[in-house]
């Protein structure tokens, strides 16, 4: 079964489905990075020095709590998406973190020049306000599945949205970082991979899963994968 998430083989899908004056305006203030596993692109109250748009790899959005001493995580993107919402949204800091889940590349535009940007063109924040939107369902949906969905099913839609940002069958993460994302004991983590690897759909090793049967992943999880999805390429008329 193809993944959900049609890609442009080694670009960002948001930069790719410009109109061709808004790409040529774009162009001469972008530059390429690496993303490594970790690293922290946004934290709250603190200003965002540039826009990143993945060409690969996965970010998390992220809340924490120091009081609880907790970090919950809301949502995530790759080649489909980017940073700096609260530019978007011209609010001066954003509210959330940003973090690196697995490693990739990006192409990087400095806040600055995307604001100019924004005032020789007013389309280019309109298209990418399109992302925002389909971010906010894939969160809403986040909180839903979180509250009525057993781990093993939400361990199931979190290797499906992971397996279509990633070039191949293979995804690299451990169980440390699912237990992480998911916000569920690392022992329960194991348990829900051994039982989707002894159905078939998985492989897993240290370190790394396999998908072996999308098809089945996706029957398991039922409607609590897809709907944010097609918002994404419904409002990208893909």
């Amino acid at each position: 079964m193809p993944k959900q998430l049609p890609r442009f083989e080694g670009r960002n899908t948001l930069l790719s489905t410009l109109s061709l004056e808004d790409k040529a305006l774009i162009s001469p203030y972008t530059s390429k990075v690496s993303l490594h596993r970790g690293m922290i692109l946004e934290t709250p109250q603190r200003a965002v020095e540039y826009l990143l748009f993945p060409t690969s790899g996965v970010v998390s959005v992220a809340v924490s709590s120091e009081h609880l001493m907790c970090t919950i995580e809301t949502g995530l993107f790759g080649f489909e998406g980017m940073s700096g919402a609260s530019v978007l949204l011209n609010a001066k800091v954003p509210s959330t973190y940003l973090y690196v889940r697995i490693s990739g590349s990006a192409v990087k535009i400095d806040t600055m020049a995307y604001k100019g940007l924004v005032r020789q063109s007013w389309t280019i924040q309109r298209h990418f306000l399109k992302f925002t939107q389909s971010l906010i369902t894939q969160t809403a949906y986040n909180a839903y599945v979180s509250r009525f969905d057993n781990i093993e099913r939400r361990l199931a839609r979190l290797l499906l949205m992971c397996h279509d940002r990633v070039l191949s069958d293979r995804i690299d993460i451990t169980h440390q970082l699912l237990s992480k994302i998911l916000a569920v004991r690392r022992s329960g983590v194991t348990v829900a991979t051994l039982a989707l690897a002894g159905k078939g759909l998985i492989h897993a090793e240290r370190g790394e899963i396999y998908i072996v049967d999308r098809s089945g992943l996706e029957k398991l999880v039922g409607n609590s994968y897809g709907p944010p999805e097609g918002e994404y390429n419904k409002l990208f008329k893909i």
